[in-house]
Order: structure tokens, then C-alpha cells, then sequence
């Protein structure tokens, strides 16, 4: 069996020492997966069961899509050191137009998968700015994002970058886990559609990878 690999991480006036890095791989199924699309088209939709979502604006109308998704990081330690996170969505078609950039944003509302629509986070109460993108819905600077071009391959994994201490704010309990909101910079005729974790192909539904270490 390996030696468990030492690593100093100053800590104020000392230091913590940590072991070898782990990989925590969350794939979870409809069952387990909280994810949802929230559509301004359909402003009182809710598409928590389906088995796809889009993120972006529809071309051949006009309907802005975000995206909401949340992973029970509960197995975790408080006390762990994150190293990096990666949430990887499977793209199943291109319906864009143009390129855009989505950046990944940590809610601050408790949304409910079965509830929450482009105007509401859960039933009776109203996002403070319709679609969730308001100061008091969600963080405004994002944790991560990913430029996607005008014509991406698919189908295809695309994955997004988050910050360690994004993901670590969750675990550590400094930020309640609301997931994220799944939004582009610009969204006119930018639509792409993903499995949801409610997809019958199990492979394919929405990942999330975080590498950590624990306190030894």
C-alpha cells in the first residue's frame, strides 16, 4: 500500500498537513439529481423531470433558458481541502447561432427541482429578479465558466472549470449548497441543449468531479 504523501499547507502562524489526493465522482440519477431548465417563454414551466436542459436563447424565437443544478457534496468533510472541481454536461445538439461564454453562479435560493420556474424558486416565492440572475438570487461573480464557438461537436461532454474555494465555500458550510445557475454573458441565438440527470442514458448525465485532500 502507498505511503500516504505529505503536503504542508500554511494556516495562519503553523500549517495542516494533508494526504494523498482524492477524487470524489458525482454522476447521479433522477432519483438522486437535482437539476432543472427555467424558461422565459414559459414563465410559469416547470421542468424538473425532464430529461434535458438548455442553457441559452432559442434562435427561431425568442426564449432565454438558464439552467439550475446542485450535487450533495455530504460526503465530504468539512475540514477537506479542495484542489479542483470540474462539472462536465453532456451536450446532446447545437442550436446556436453565435458564440457565447456560460459561466457557472452560486445560487443563494433554496430552489426546489419540481418547483422552480423562470419566476419563481420555489412555490410562493418569487426570485428577486425573474430568471434568478438578481444580487439577492444569486453571487454575481462567477465560480467558473466555458467559451463554446457558434458550432460546437456533439454530442459531446463540455466541462466547466470551477474554483477550488467555490466548491470548498460549500463543504466548509461558509455558503448553504444551493447549487449553481447556468446562464451565457449574452444570450440571443446561443442555445444548446444537455442531458439532464434525468436522461435514460446513464453515462451521459451531468458530472461532477472534485479532487481533494483530507487532514491526516
Amino acid at each position: 500500500m502507498r505511503a500516504a504523501i505529505k503536503v504542508l499547507m500554511p494556516m495562519g502562524g503553523g500549517g495542516v498537513q494533508y494526504g494523498e489526493e482524492q477524487t470524489l465522482t458525482l454522476q447521479p440519477d433522477g432519483t438522486a439529481g437535482v437539476d432543472t431548465e427555467i424558461r422565459s417563454d414559459t414563465a410559469t414551466g416547470n421542468y424538473g423531470t425532464a430529461n434535458i436542459v438548455h442553457i441559452g436563447e432559442y434562435n427561431s424565437g425568442i426564449s432565454v433558458r438558464r439552467t439550475l443544478i446542485k450535487f450533495d457534496l455530504s460526503s465530504l468533510a468539512a475540514n477537506v481541502l479542495v484542489t479542483s472541481a470540474t462539472l462536465k454536461l453532456y451536450c446532446l445538439s447545437d442550436f446556436a447561432n453565435n458564440a457565447s461564454i456560460v459561466r457557472a453562479y452560486r445560487l443563494l435560493r433554496a430552489w426546489v427541482e419540481t418547483q422552480a420556474t423562470w419566476n419563481i424558486y420555489s412555490t410562493g416565492n418569487n426570485w428577486a429578479t425573474a430568471g434568478g440572475f438578481g444580487a439577492a438570487d444569486c453571487e454575481q461573480t462567477d465560480i467558473g465558466s466555458i467559451s463554446l464557438s457558434a458550432s460546437e461537436a456533439t454530442p459531446a461532454f463540455k466541462e466547466i472549470t470551477l474554483t477550488p474555494s467555490g466548491v470548498q465555500g460549500w463543504i466548509a458550510g461558509t455558503l448553504a449548497n444551493n447549487g449553481l445557475l447556468l446562464k451565457p454573458d449574452t444570450e440571443t441565438d446561443n442555445l444548446y441543449q444537455y442531458a439532464s440527470s434525468d436522461h435514460l442514458t446513464a453515462n451521459i448525465r451531468p458530472i461532477l468531479e472534485v479532487r481533494y485532500r483530507v487532514p491526516l
